[in-house]
């Protein structure tokens, strides 16, 4: 649904902006932290109060992305503590908070309108789906599952057999799924498998059985190579999109079985599979 009004709240005078949009004047644009900050949100606060809105809706929800090994620790729970109820675990798409926690110059449209992925793929994590992951780990082809609860983050889990219900439980609401084959505790031929160079993930399990992640280039490969070296079991995974390909993927409806999450999940070797067994038919 296209947005009847839209504004947009900053420091900047509109007309300093080119036709484009780009702003081109002599305020700094590097960080609006701190009091302006706080303007802008009493000015969103102000606008709502007056049209009677009283919460708002979180949609598309991101944190920061690409954290290497710690270096930078970034805020525990990226800062969300005191502001939801939840802290982290609250935050996800679709998640309602009090104006008062949310955060003008009228625009044609918002900057921030979702537009579909075309190479997206709108499968839900229904019973269906978990019945068929079910078949894949039973059958040894699947192992590990990548919960992308916001943007740029995640979370791993190992899944057995008997595992798979408590791990479905516990997933974040609307939370993006993309299945991998299992962790292999051969970490020697994983690390014999780190490129020379490029961008890679890497996703270990501590002899504690937590799991990490972390992504590196070629500058940051000894550090990922003496996290693996120490490892019960670990593995790769390209980032590069033609490379990076899941086994399976989906995206967690809500309670009524409806997915409203606006993003996709990402293609997987299964929607290959369906596509070649489609075209023979």
């Amino acid at each position: 649904m296209q947005l009847s009004h839209v504004y947009r709240v900053t420091k900047y005078d509109p007309a300093d902006r080119e036709d484009h949009g780009h702003y081109t004047g002599a305020e700094d644009v590097t960080s609006d932290h701190g009091e302006v900050e706080a303007a802008y949100l009493q000015a969103v606060q102000a606008l709502a109060v007056d049209t009677g809105v009283d919460r708002l809706s979180v949609r598309e929800p991101e944190v920061s992305s690409f954290v290497h090994f710690d270096l930078e620790p970034p805020l525990e729970g990226f800062g969300l503590g005191t502001l939801l109820p939840g802290g982290l675990a609250g935050f996800h798409d679709g998640a309602v908070v009090p104006l008062d926690t949310g955060f003008p110059e009228r625009l044609r449209a918002s900057p921030y309108d979702f537009e579909p992925d075309e190479d997206g793929v709108g499968r839900a994590g229904d019973d269906e789906f978990w019945a068929g992951l079910h078949r894949e780990v039973v059958g040894g082809r699947a192992g590990l599952l990548e919960e992308i609860y916001v943007q740029n983050a995640s979370r791993w889990h190992r899944l057995t057999s008997d595992t798979i219900d408590t791990v479905r439980a516990a997933l974040a609401p609307r939370a993006r799924l993309a299945v991998w084959p299992d962790l292999s505790s051969d970490t020697s031929a994983v690390l014999d498998a780190l490129p020379t160079e490029g961008l890679v993930e890497g996703v270990w399990q501590d002899t504690d059985g937590q799991i990490h992640s972390a992504i590196a280039d070629e500058d940051d490969f000894p550090e990922l190579a003496a996290r693996i070296t120490g490892a019960h079991a670990a593995a790769l995974l390209s980032m590069y999109p033609d490379e990076r390909v899941p086994l399976l993927s989906a995206v967690m409806p809500d309670s009524d079985g409806v997915v409203r999450a606006r993003w996709q999940a990402e293609p997987s070797l299964s929607d290959t599979a369906q596509s070649l067994r489609h075209s023979n038919e």
